[in-house]
């Protein structure tokens, strides 16, 4: 194919457009060759905003349709918003995604696409105890066997129950220094573990500091950060009860103690299936979700596993501050609140199993709606700092976003943009209406924008 005469001529595999100053039209020429002249128009090229390029990529054009696949948007049609920055629409999980994507060879990047899901199922990793799927660190805890509590269903326990978490009195089953001082010797994983809890590898000890070591009481399900070949991975798990984690202080368990993995909520479900190897108590749809407290938790009345009594330990201790409790724990702490899902054979790992079990329903997507908003509204505020306004509304009008749950704070999501040149991580906390760039990338592309990201 001969060169392009110029930015205004188009060809997308198949044939030639021509951006006519406000559209891209059909050029009529299914040839590798560009027409010898443009295609009748009654308006005359100018010059487009495309963010820099005198001609987007065509996006709207006379057909019914605008290209393809490999009619696609081609290398050089997306220009940087700010040092070389720029905005990406990917499809993913159904939906558009918008992504940041910083072009590290100067050139504007090629804009990715995938094909929707069609599926809703989630496959839940099984990790039974004192076993971990790519740890971050050696054993930092202990796990214990223990009788887990009675389940029916999958059921959202609130963080504060009593009873809801088990260990034994002045003895913690995790220990935090070890942890911490492992991640500041391997800054590689500390760096790629801040980043699974929204935070900086230099706020870790301050992190770890104020969390609470405590035992599950029943197979509860999570979002599980691990560590392979120098990247960050993510895999929802069930943790077999009796496995030791940290807490933070709003009762959400952000580590487990054995492999020293980052952990989150888990994401919503509709439908999920189970890979991996079981233990004697587990059942099929029989699961766990912590809810967070909606207000710190200074104490936790907490089941003693060595005879069946209550103690206090105060958030942020070790076991060396626990103090009996008069508080009899109820023998199954938590409530069912609906119907107990049909149990289904389990195989083990590698074959996944057919049989998928419902969930329980997913939380409110009130918040997230929030957290959508928060963000596009930052977004909207850099470009009319960077004087692209217009240019950058249509593009976001267009997308979703991809949100989770952070394990840092009530009310928080941690929104993890990623795509070949990088990733970019923001927290978005509702409650407090911020949006903080949490990893080098996303403060990079924060600081074109002075006043916008907290």
């Amino acid at each position: 194919m001969s060169s392009v005469p110029g930015p205004e001529w188009h060809w997308d595999g198949q044939e030639w457009w021509w951006w006519n100053g406000s559209t891209w039209v059909e050029a009529g020429a299914a040839t590798a060759e560009p027409p010898a002249q443009p295609p009748p128009t009654s308006a005359a090229a100018t010059t487009a905003p495309g963010w820099g390029r005198a001609a987007p990529a065509p996006s709207v054009a006379t057909r019914a349709a605008p290209p393809q696949g490999s009619r696609g948007v081609s290398a050089g049609t997306l220009t940087a918003i700010v040092l070389g920055v720029v905005l990406v629409l990917v499809l993913v999980g159904g939906g558009v995604a918008v992504y940041l994507v910083k072009s590290r060879s100067g050139t504007a990047p090629v804009a990715a696409t995938s094909s929707p899901s069609v599926s809703d199922v989630i496959t839940l990793q099984t990790e039974p105890l004192s076993t971990a799927n790519s740890p971050f660190t050696p054993p930092v805890g202990t796990d214990h066997a223990v009788t887990p509590v009675k389940v029916q269903g999958v059921q959202s326990a609130p963080a504060e129950t009593v009873g809801l978490f088990g260990g034994t009195m002045n003895n913690s089953t995790c220990d935090k220094n070890q942890l911490v001082s492992f991640l500041q010797a391997n800054p590689d994983k500390a760096a790629a573990w801040a980043q699974a809890l929204g935070i900086t590898a230099a706020q870790i000890p301050a992190f770890v500091a104020p969390l609470t070591p405590v035992l599950l009481r029943s197979d509860t399900t999570v979002t599980n950060h691990g560590f392979v070949d120098g990247r960050l991975t993510t895999m929802t798990s069930v943790l077999q009860a009796g496995t030791a984690v940290l807490v933070n202080q709003y009762g959400q368990p952000v580590v487990k103690c054995y492999c020293g993995n980052p952990l989150g909520p888990p994401p919503p479900m509709k439908q999920v299936r189970y890979t991996g190897p079981t233990w004697p108590d587990f059942q099929p749809g029989a699961l766990t979700i912590i809810q967070s407290s909606t207000t710190i938790i200074n104490n936790y009345t907490i089941y003693n596993i060595e005879n069946n009594t209550t103690f206090v330990r105060p958030a942020g201790t070790d076991g060396t501050q626990d103090q009996p409790s008069d508080v009899q724990a109820p023998p199954d702490p938590i409530p069912t609140t609906q119907a107990p899902a049909t149990p289904a054979p389990v195989t083990p790992a590698p074959v996944t199993p057919d049989p998928v079990i419902p969930s329980a329903p997913t939380p409110s997507a009130g918040t997230e709606d929030e957290a959508i908003a928060l963000l596009q509204d930052a977004y909207r505020e850099c470009a009319v700092a960077i004087g692209r306004a217009g240019e950058a509304e249509d593009v976001i009008a267009a997308a979703s976003y991809s949100v989770a749950p952070a394990a840092t704070a009530h009310g928080g999501f941690t929104v993890t943009v990623t795509d070949a040149s990088g990733e970019f991580v923001y927290l978005v906390n509702v409650a407090e209406r911020t949006v903080t760039p949490t990893n080098g990338d996303a403060i990079t592309v924060a600081d074109e924008c002075p006043g916008v990201f907290d």
